[in-house]
């Protein structure tokens, strides 16, 4: 639900006693109490496109916020109850912090594979003649190929190349690697654990489709997924936020303040909020807490065990500022 209808909701709450005493200008000023600073455009600049409807045409009136009414409730969102100051009894206030869905990265984040991946793509570039020391790649885990390779490749060298390298790194994964991947402690308890709150859960890997589907075997989660998006699904990978985009589609389509990211890179969090979401970082991939802090992550926990250990005081369950966010 937009801003925007949030007020047309409290306006419309405030209605009934507001219409008796033809006071729609005191409804008015009553709704615009519930929206902070940052909002209060929404309510004048809803008025002045609406002023024509006012005291001199009250059936009209009536019959606009009415139909509005019916098309906010088929909505279906969730509202959280607020007793109203100034005698208008009790409103459905709309809560602002709910999350609805949380989106996972996948590598670093749910399975131990930074190093592995880091690994296969050092070997892949020695092969093309680009000798990298193993701590430069790490850092750029977390990427897509579409933009790590650049980092090391000249344009000219990611258009000749670019594709066969890819692959290659590719190879090198499932022969070497794939097989050995292990899911980190309570992944699947985590998970349960925020679907037992009616959360969605989406993943969201900078990987390749058939990576995603072995990691969603790893971790024991298949059963338990809204829906996953890969580098496959999208044009650009992290840090760009076409991925996340992707994932709040799979997602049901939240608001942004409705949704969460869960990654452990920097490339995670740039990406998020490209897409205007939070993000909660892990420090099992092996990034420094400084660069998650950095890069905007919004609470920092050691790995999936430690987030769940602390669920009830994280991000998901309540807002930066310790709001109740469900």
């Amino acid at each position: 639900m937009t801003t925007a209808q949030e007020f047309i909701y409290l306006f419309l709450r405030l209605e009934q006693p507001c219409v008796k005493g033809k006071d729609f200008f005191g409804c008015f000023r009553l709704a615009s109490q519930f929206f902070s600073p940052l909002d209060s455009d929404v309510p004048r600049l809803w008025w002045r496109d609406h002023r024509r409807l006012t005291m001199h045409d009250n059936v009209r009136t009536i019959n606009l916020l009415t139909t509005v009414q019916l098309q906010i409730r088929r909505t279906k969102r969730d509202k959280t109850d607020s007793t109203a100051a100034q005698g208008c009894g009790r409103l459905d206030v709309v809560n602002k912090n709910m999350i609805k869905t949380v989106i996972f990265d996948v590598d670093g984040t749910l399975v131990d594979t930074v190093d592995m991946h880091a690994e296969a793509w050092q070997r892949a570039l020695k092969e093309y003649g680009k000798e990298v020391k193993f701590s430069v790649v790490r850092a750029q885990i977390g990427k897509g190929g579409d933009q790590l390779m650049p980092v090391f490749l000249s344009r000219q060298e990611v258009e000749q190349h670019g594709e066969e390298l890819e692959k290659r790194r590719g190879e090198i994964f499932k022969q070497e690697f794939l097989s050995k991947t292990k899911a980190f402690p309570q992944v699947r308890e985590l998970v349960e654990r925020i679907q037992r709150d009616g959360k969605r859960v989406v993943l969201a890997s900078s990987a390749k489709h058939d990576e995603v589907e072995h990691f969603k075997k790893v971790t024991n989660i298949a059963d338990l997924l809204e829906g996953e998006t890969s580098a496959d699904d999208v044009e650009k990978s992290k840090p760009e936020p076409d991925i996340f985009l992707a994932a709040m589609s799979e997602g049901g389509n939240p608001e942004p303040r409705e949704a969460i990211v869960v990654g452990d890179t920097p490339y995670d969090a740039i990406a998020a909020a490209k897409a205007n979401l939070k993000t909660i970082g892990l420090l099992c991939g092996g990034f420094p807490e400084q660069s998650l802090k950095d890069a905007g992550c919004v609470a920092i926990y050691k790995d999936p065990a430690d987030l769940l250990a602390r669920y009830e005081e994280s991000p998901i369950v309540k807002d930066v500022n310790g709001a109740p966010a469900k």
